[in-house]
Formats: structure tokens, sequence, C-alpha cells
């Protein structure tokens, strides 16, 4: 492999700069990195064997040249040979947030990559109807093979193929680990290859495996360059002598530590969704034992008034496009918020990216005393959706539904809601939306919105996927979280083949069950059903929140 050179990383941390130190000099004399390096799962709380069973991320880089860079190949090419153009992919969380950045960031045009990771009926009828009888196939990836979204829908749209194929099973291509209940599946309908994943390696720490690489690859990305620039960042991060990887974990935790928990991603344009994958792996990592990073994604950019003291910035720009985003962290760090700067030479850096951010989102839980690879509140959700398809009564009692309708009652709430939060707390909106780019784009005004009108830091995310990515924090974290769930009855819906249930009554259990988790956990939580007004219902609480 050829060298290459890692992107640079600045720190400017202001006050919390002797503290990093003081954290980076205890960890040299407790020989950290050769114990990061020889995969001692002493280095984090819980229990040792379960650790040392999820440390194969860190040898990603180079095991996969050996037989798992050759199938990801093969795989690709026997796509290209078929003449597909479009690869659906059918994931949730670290099986799809990996390849649903990589698509983003480099927008390939000649073959082109969706990613299915929301279970709203809406959005799958959408996908449906854009689909012609030729050229596309379907890319079933999740590590348990048992992950409640990626089965129905993958049944849903198997049941969809049957209509315009004789052998709907040749257009499906499975990604999960070894003897898993996918794997089974795919050998019942005859998919036309199944991948197998290292075992070793948790879901959100996967993205250099066949999970992220694969996907890419299929749509033209060389996973064979995203290797080489993961392989130079292994290298400094568990070689050192000065490792980014235990710089940036020691500044992360330190800062959560003393104040600065709401870590608020700016990027520069051809950047904007990678912070969508950071955030699963610092809030599903770090999020628990009442402890936690509140990642910031998606907020626009505000005036450096606007931003509280318990934050702290990370700005991820492109070498090249990146002026006006280095000017504005140089105007934060001038008003003392500690700010960290990384720049990326080309698209193909996001490889080295992936292993920095998980190098170091494993070294702040080390900071912080919480077991990064384990994710113990994320089943509470689940329960209560599984109690809700089963006609089981939830036991929580959940505030009802604010109807949009009703502007009056609305109104009252959404300033109640707002007076919720103080210092130190957080808003999270939670919408169980279709996941589009206008909808994305009116996520994005409330969360300015909220933030102007508070000075607090606001997160948006669609349900379900957030259940993968932020849920944890939500319910294990520190009691910060103030939340609006936003519903929007679905227009359309499908059976789910098989079961007795739809995809409509899937994702309306999904947000019961959530309610029901958030609060048991004691969460203070609003409810508004938007009436079918999606994007305008949007739109419509943003004007009623400044009356």
């Amino acid at each position: 492999m050829t060298r290459e050179q890692i992107p640079p990383m600045e720190l400017d941390l202001g006050v919390a700069a002797g503290r990093v130190k003081q954290r980076l000099e205890q960890w040299h004399e407790a020989d950290v990195l050769r114990r990061l390096r020889d995969q001692d799962p002493s280095l984090w709380v819980g229990d040792d064997a379960e650790i040392s069973d999820r440390l194969g991320w860190m040898t990603l880089p180079r095991d996969a040249w050996l037989g798992g860079l050759d199938a990801i190949l093969a795989g690709a090419a026997e796509a290209a040979e078929l003449g597909i153009e479009d690869t659906i992919l059918i994931g949730m969380g670290g099986s799809s947030l990996a390849p649903l950045v990589l698509e983003r960031v480099f927008k390939p045009t000649r073959r082109r990559l969706r990613v299915v990771d929301s279970t709203h009926p809406d959005g799958i009828r959408s996908l449906v109807d854009s689909l012609r009888p030729q050229g596309f196939q379907f890319v079933v990836s999740s590590k348990s093979g048992t992950t409640l979204e990626t089965r129905v829908m993958t049944e849903v749209l198997y049941h969809a193929a049957e209509r315009w194929f004789s052998q709907p099973g040749s257009h499906f291509v499975a990604i999960t680990d070894p003897d898993t209940m996918l794997a089974d599946l795919a050998a019942r309908n005859d998919y036309r290859r199944v991948f197998s994943a290292p075992s070793d390696v948790g879901g959100r720490f996967s993205a250099l495996s066949v999970f992220g690489l694969l996907p890419a690859a299929m749509v033209g990305i060389d996973p064979e360059r995203l290797l080489r620039r993961a392989a130079a960042m292994e290298d400094n991060c568990l070689r050192g002598p000065v490792s980014v990887g235990l710089e940036l974990g020691a500044a992360i935790g330190e800062l959560a530590l003393h104040g600065r928990d709401k870590l608020t991603f700016l990027t520069s344009p051809g950047l904007s969704a990678l912070p969508l994958w950071i955030e699963q792996l610092v809030a599903e990592s770090l999020g628990k034992d009442g402890r936690g990073v509140v990642p910031v994604c998606g907020e626009p950019r505000g005036e450096v008034e606007a931003y509280g003291d318990d934050r702290a910035f990370v700005g991820i720009g492109m070498e090249g496009e990146d002026e006006p985003l280095g000017q504005f962290l140089e105007a934060l760090s001038q008003s003392g918020h500690p700010t960290i700067r990384i720049t990326l030479r080309d698209r193909y850096d996001l490889g080295a990216e992936f292993f920095r951010w998980e190098t170091a989102v494993a070294m702040a839980a080390i900071a912080l005393e919480v077991n990064p690879f384990d994710q113990p509140d994320v089943e509470g959700a689940k329960t209560e959706a599984r109690k809700l398809l089963e006609g089981k009564p939830i036991e929580t009692k959940v505030p009802g539904l604010v109807s949009a309708g009703d502007k009056d009652r609305l109104t009252e709430t959404l300033k109640n809601w707002l007076g919720w939060a103080g210092e130190g707390d957080y808003f999270a909106i939670l919408a169980y939306l279709p996941p589009s780019s206008e909808n994305d784009r009116e996520l994005a005004e409330l969360q300015r919105r909220v933030r102007d009108l508070t000075g607090i830091a606001a997160t948006a995310a669609f349900g379900p996927r957030y259940l993968h990515s932020t849920g944890q924090l939500h319910k294990g974290g520190p009691n910060t979280g103030v939340f609006l769930q936003l519903i929007q009855s679905p227009q359309t819906d499908f059976i789910v083949p098989g079961e007795e249930t739809s995809l409509g009554s899937v994702i309306t259990a999904q947000a019961d069950g959530d309610a029901a988790a958030l609060a048991a956990a004691g969460r203070r939580l609003v409810r508004v059903d938007l009436e079918g007004r999606g994007r305008q219902g949007l739109w419509m609480l943003r004007q009623l929140l400044s009356r």
C-alpha cells in the first residue's frame, strides 16, 4: 500500500487545553496507546469478554486486504456486468449511515445508491413508484438479521419485486453476519449473493467493512482508495508517536466533563452529510449511564452570539472550499468557544475520517467511564413497539397528541415546550415524516428558529432512523433533552406479507413505543399530530413558535 498523508487537525480549546494535555499525560503514563493497539478490553468499563468481541474495527483497514476487498470488488464488478444502475439499500443505523454519507458526498451520477431507512409508507410508495422493472437491485443490510424495520421493508419490497420478476431473489443481495436470520432468508429466496461481515465489529463501527464499502463500490466509489486513507489513519492513531485519535478523544471527553457537551458540527457544503454518521457514533457510544455527548448536526449557522457556553465546535472542511468555514471557526474561537478544525484534501479522505472518529469516540468513552460498544437503552422503545404490534397495552402513560388543526392549543403547547428548557439542556425534534430533501430543509429551519428564540442547542432527526442513532442518548444519557415528537399519518399503506401488520401500523407503533420509553425515563415530551400536513406542517410550527 502507498503511504498516505492524514487530513490535518487543529485544536483551539482555550481554557480546556490544559485539562486535555493532562488527560493525554495520564494516558501516556498508563500505556494506553499500546493497550489500545493490543485490544485490551480493560481500558473500558463493562464485561471484558463482550468488549473483546467488539474490537475488530481496529484492524479493518488492514484486514480488508486479506480477502475482504476481493469479495467487495467482485460483487461490484458483477453488478456492473448485469447493467445495474440503481442500488437500493435496505438497512438501519450502522448498516446504512456510512453508505448514505458516501453517496451524498461522492454524488455518483452514472450509478445511483438510494438508502431506504424509514418505514413510513409514503416514502416506500414514492420509491416503488419510481422504480422501473430493470436495471436495479436491492441490498439488504443487517448485522443481526433481526432488525424490525429492515425485516418488514424487505418483505414489502420483495413482494413488489415478485410482480416484476419471475426470479425476484436474483435481484437481491444480502450483507450480514454469519448464520443470521437474514442469511437463512437469502438462502430460501435464492438471493444472488450473500456477503458475510466480520462478527467482531459492531454496527456503528462497521463503516470500513463490507457494510460501508460494498454499497459504495456498487456505484463506482473506489473502496481500495478509501482503505488506503484509512490505513494511514490507523497507523497514526494506533502507533503514534502523536495519535490524533487520542487527541480528539481526550478533547471530546474533557470538554463534555466540564460542561461543553453539545458537540456542534459545521462543514463545508460538500461534506454536509458526514455528521449524520458521526452523530450515531457519538450519541450511541457515549450516551449512557446518565452521561453523554450531544451531537448537534444540521443546525444552520447563526450569529456567534446565538451559541451558549455548553458548546464545542467541530469544523470539517474540504480543501479549497472552506474559507467561510475557517473564518466562522475563528470568530467562534475569539468568542471563547473551543474549536476543532479538520481539513480533507478530497472525498476519499472520508476513509481516514471514519477511523479517526471511531478511535476518538472509543477514547472519549474512557474519559467518560462508559462502555462505547453497547446500547443498553435502545431495547426499551423496541419492546414497547412490539407490545403495540401484538395488541398489548402500554403501561407507561404518555402525553396525548396535540392536533395541528387546533392552532390555539398548539401555540400554547409550543410556548410551554420552549419554556421547559434551561441552562445545559437541548431540544430534540423527532419527526416521523417521510425523509426528503424538502423535509430536511424545513427541519433545519425549525432547528434554527428554536435556537434563535432560546439560545439553546436544537437537534432534529427522522424517525425511526434516530432510534438507531441518537435514541440511546435520549433515554440513557443525561436528562437534559426536551423532546418534540411530530407525527404525519400516512396517506398510503403496505401490508407486510406473512405478518398481520402493515407499514403504517409499524411506524405508528415505533413512534408510540419511543414516546413510552421516553416517558418511562422521565423525559420532557410533547407530541404533535401534523394531520397529513407534512412539509407545510413544519413550516406552520415555525410560524407558531414566534407568536
